[in-house]
């Protein structure tokens, strides 16, 4: 009886040990833990599937004047696409940032935990742009719908309740990105 007693116990203690690992939470700082060079597939998506795949990569480095290079690349070799964006702090500690396209164009976005959204409309659609930093390396994601509803819904009166006018939007495209800090020696 002891035997079974003394392995019962072991037993126990074994899987206490072995259980479940605590989570340690995940903090990063914008814009420290997004700087680098970040490399991946652009994987764009339309209604019925993905409809096409390019290389992608950032390039996010901090200059001596206190503003970012905000780099997005797509495509490679004669195909390469290259936007030479510019991260400018505006209030730093409420989170709020500017992306200067550098051509008059200055999109405001701000940080949200572990990611920097930012929303806007352009020639009758309205996108929003994720760059989502984790352990594993950073995410880059854009979805985009038309500025008109799509369906409109509510606006009425139920049992005493006032229901407030909804619209909903429908999303033509989505486009995400794994990317990967790329390899420092390179």
């Amino acid at each position: 009886m002891n035997n079974r007693l003394l392995c019962f116990l072991c037993l126990l203690v074994f899987m206490a040990c072995a259980g479940p690992k605590k989570q340690v939470a995940y903090f990063p700082v914008f814009p420290d833990d997004w700087l680098g060079e970040w490399q991946g597939k652009l994987e764009i998506y339309g209604p019925t599937g993905k409809t096409m795949e390019v290389p992608m990569q950032c390039v996010h480095r901090k200059r001596k004047d206190g503003q970012y290079d905000w780099y997005l690349i797509y495509g490679s070799g004669d195909q390469k696409d290259e936007r030479k964006y510019r991260l400018t702090p505006v209030n730093a500690k409420a989170g709020h940032y500017v992306v200067d396209e550098g051509n008059g164009i200055l999109l405001d976005g701000f940080v949200f935990h572990d990611r920097f959204i930012s929303t806007f409309e352009v020639m009758g659609n309205v996108l929003q742009t994720q760059y989502i930093k984790h352990k594993e390396g950073m995410d880059f994601q854009v979805t985009m719908h038309a500025l008109q509803s799509f369906h409109s819904s509510g606006d009425t009166i139920i049992a005493n309740d006032t229901i407030p006018p909804v619209n909903s939007y429908k999303t033509a495209v989505f486009q995400q990105a794994r990317l990967k800090r790329k390899d420092r020696d390179n």
